[in-house]
């Protein structure tokens, strides 16, 4: 119950710490006292730092109001009295701006991520959150980045950051030569992170694969492989590197089950990246039989053939191919014929 007490009344220390602290102003200003003035502003820190403490109990991490009240007590510890003034004006002015553009989802996401911490079952809630999420028609990301609300950008290249895709990465990097400087610092922050948060998936597959040594564990290995060479995280050596190292675990995982078709099309598919043609010819033709009507393989195949300028193999391929909702002649065939 104390706890509580102190979690409800983190603002009442907040605001009675700036207080104590200003009450010091007059001793700092006439220059005496000054070790009761120092004693003074001492005390008004501890309370904001219980504060803020409590208030930092009861929150979930990603709140961002927690680095803001700690910037706040920093300014008010170093610069007495006029630092406190600053302080609660940065305060008054952040939740000012906050609570004009932050909303119904924000709000709702703070309290899932309340209960997450509690241990409590959201799956059902989590599902709510995706439909006001489409439902609230927020602004595409794209174009917020090229916008002038710096503030919005910071959003918009902190959902970026969650992301690991192509587009994303792209977006990222065209934030780092946003005009603002603090869009930029965000935004190469952000990369950073992203970057991480792959390598660190693949050293724990790295180390799975090394453990488990199955099939699955090193199909796994290789999409991380594929998907960081293909995200634009990594120059186009350093991409070749790891679809080369993809391909080494594709391998792995084939030698060890062959009936793995997807694992088969991301194999040929990280091949045909490398314009290793020839291979990934052998490699779609000796597994191709196995999945006659798989319509991945059979677009791959249509993809290889084609890059290789077998037309005339590819035209009696398609011809005979009969995935189900697949048209080799009237649809494939087609394509592959007005590309030619």
């Amino acid at each position: 119950m104390r706890g509580k007490m102190f979690k409800a009344g983190w603002l009442f220390w907040i605001l009675s710490g700036l207080a104590v602290t200003l009450t010091a102003g007059p001793f700092w200003f006439q220059g005496r006292l000054l070790p009761l003035a120092a004693g003074i502003h001492l005390a008004g820190l501890t309370m904001i730092g219980f504060g803020i403490w409590a208030r930092g109990t009861g929150i979930p991490k990603r709140d961002t109001w927690q680095p803001a009240l700690i910037f706040g007590g920093l300014i008010a510890a170093f610069f007495p009295v006029a630092g406190s003034l600053l302080a609660l004006i940065f305060w008054g002015w952040l939740w000012r701006v906050g609570s004009g553009q932050e909303g119904l989802y924000e709000q709702y996401e703070a309290y899932l991520f309340r209960n997450e911490r509690d241990g409590e079952n959201i799956t059902e809630m989590m599902n709510a959150l995706r439909r006001i999420r489409g439902e609230i028609g927020f602004e595409p990301l794209a174009d917020i980045l090229i916008g002038s609300d710096v503030r919005m950008k910071q959003k918009a290249i902190k959902k970026l950051s969650q992301r690991t895709s192509r587009e994303s990465v792209e977006l990222l990097r065209q934030a780092t030569q946003d005009p603002s400087p603090d869009v930029r610092l965000v935004a190469a922050g952000a990369l950073l992170q992203v970057e991480h948060r792959v390598n660190e998936k693949i050293r724990q597959a790295l180390e799975h694969a090394g453990q488990e040594g199955g099939a699955a564990a090193y199909a796994e290995l290789g999409d991380l492989y594929r998907m960081y060479a293909e995200t634009g995280l990594v120059d186009e050596t350093l991409a070749k590197y790891y679809l080369t190292l993809g391909l080494d675990a594709y391998e792995k995982s084939l030698d060890l089950d062959t009936q793995q078709p997807r694992v088969v099309a991301d194999y040929v598919r990280s091949l045909t990246r490398l314009e290793q043609y020839d291979r990934a010819k052998k490699i779609i033709d000796r597994f191709i039989p196995l999945w006659p009507q798989d319509q991945e393989l059979i677009s791959l195949k249509g993809e290889v053939y084609f890059s290789l300028k077998l037309y005339r193999e590819l035209e009696e391929f398609l011809k005979r191919a009969k995935a189900p909702g697949f048209s080799g002649q009237e649809t494939a065939f087609s394509f592959w014929a007005a590309a030619r």
